[in-house]
């Protein structure tokens, strides 16, 4: 084999790596589906309270992260409206209502150059640990198992 082949070859492989290793790109949909597979095994719907009796619905919302919600959804310096706001908090019982305040609280604390459209990995990583642990949750070590279980659940992307 020739030089010049064997210097093809091995950029094609090389090349490939890259391309695999930098596939690993999700949507917030995925993110959604991972995160509601961890809090209430999948169910959308008549999900039982958690956290005794404090978090509610198939995102497992507590009260306090529904108020931040709602809060940024009234005063969103981005002007936008995720949909939070009007609501109640009982509301969060309900999938479609809880994406949209689970959308403002990430639009809140995660920022819109982190919660996308498109999430790498470590994007994925930061919104599972602020939703676990709250605004400072990505520093706390006690949010890594969260992660791990999110993770676990994220759609292969090899």
């Amino acid at each position: 084999m020739s030089l010049l082949r064997v210097f093809f070859a091995v950029v094609c492989v090389l090349s490939s790596a890259v391309i695999a290793q930098g596939s690993g790109i999700y949507t917030k949909a995925e993110v959604l589906e991972a995160i509601n597979q961890v809090e209430a095994s999948g169910l959308k719907e008549n999900v039982p309270p958690g956290d005794g009796g404090r978090a509610l619905g198939p995102l497992q919302i507590h009260w306090a992260y529904w108020k931040d919600s709602w809060d940024h959804d009234q005063n969103c310096p981005h002007g936008v409206n995720h949909g939070a706001f009007p609501g109640e908090y009982i509301g969060v019982e309900l999938w479609d209502y809880a994406c949209k305040v689970f959308d403002a609280y990430m639009c809140r604390y995660a920022g819109y150059n982190v919660w996308t459209d498109t999430m790498d990995i470590d994007d994925v990583e930061i919104v599972a640990k602020i939703h676990n642990g709250g605004p400072n949750g990505p520093a706390r070590d006690s949010t890594e198992p969260y992660w791990q279980l999110v993770k676990a659940q994220l759609p292969n992307k090899d």
